[in-house]
């Protein structure tokens, strides 16, 4: 019998108390809201929740940037 299977729901307001809560926490964060531009740029992913290569390598651009 596999696991029981529901619908998980992110609402924009959700996510935005989530990423207000990180961004208040001590350690370094990075952020990949403003990257990714708002309302995001639909190249960034491949069915706008997933990103598309191009996306992969925004984010792996970032992180090397913001965390060296």
């Amino acid at each position: 019998m596999g696991a029981p299977t529901e619908q998980i729901l992110w609402t924009n307001e959700d996510v935005t108390l989530v990423a207000n809560l990180v961004r208040r926490q001590k350690d370094q964060v990075v952020d990949l809201k403003q990257v990714f531009g708002v309302p995001p740029n639909p190249q960034y992913f491949l069915d706008g929740l997933h990103p598309s290569l191009a996306g992969q390598r925004l984010i792996a651009r970032t992180l090397v940037e913001q965390l060296s």
